[in-house]
Formats: structure tokens, sequence, C-alpha cells
């Protein structure tokens, strides 16, 4: 199952992208360049989100800010391999659940 395909296609590209730049890491500095995307991601859904007039936004929000700050303080302490297996959890658990009610908003707003 992919964690990504059903949702707009600027963040789909954005999830496959997050998901071949944690495949692709292989140092700590590589790490860091992966936190950069994840937050331009977020940075790009949130406009989304804002302009979407999506409801839950300040919560969904707030969720990137916790996983930023997640991603922060894991570096210190992992290997790039667990690294790269934590990345793909974090963005797998947000992407089935608070993306998931995003996307059903979206879809909501395209049909009305």
């Amino acid at each position: 199952m992919t964690i990504y395909g059903q949702f707009c296609v600027i963040i789909d590209e954005e999830h496959a992208f997050l998901l071949e730049k944690i495949q692709e890491m292989e140092t700590t500095l590589d790490f860091s360049v992966v936190v950069a995307y994840f937050k331009d991601h977020f940075e790009q859904e949130e406009k989304i989100m804002k302009d979407s007039g999506y409801p839950q936004y300040d919560g969904h929000k707030t969720e990137h800010l916790n996983m930023f700050v997640r991603l922060i303080s894991m570096e210190a302490r992992s290997g790039v391999e667990h690294l790269r297996e934590l990345l793909k959890d974090i963005l797998e658990q947000h992407v089935h659940t608070h993306d998931m009610l995003l996307l059903k908003h979206l879809k909501q707003q395209a049909t009305t």
C-alpha cells in the first residue's frame, strides 16, 4: 500500500518526493536536507488548508509543528538507518490520519 496517491496532485508529488529522499538518505547531513524538505512540505500543505478554509487547520498545523520538533530531536540520538525508518513511520502515520481528513475536506469542497 502506498501512502500517497489519493491526495491533491502537488501534495501527492511531495509525499512521493519525501519518501524518495528518505530512502536515499545515507548520512546525518542528508537527514538535515530531508528535514528541510519536510518543512517545505508542511508549509505547502498549510497553504492548501488555509486557502480551502479547512476547519481543522489549527490542529493540523500544530501536528506539523509537533512532527517538526520530533524530527529535529531524532537526529541527535539515532543512526541513519534508524532515522530512515522513523521518518517513514512518521510520514505514513501523518498521511493516514491528518492528511486523510484534509483529503475528505478537499473532496467535499470540490463537490460544492
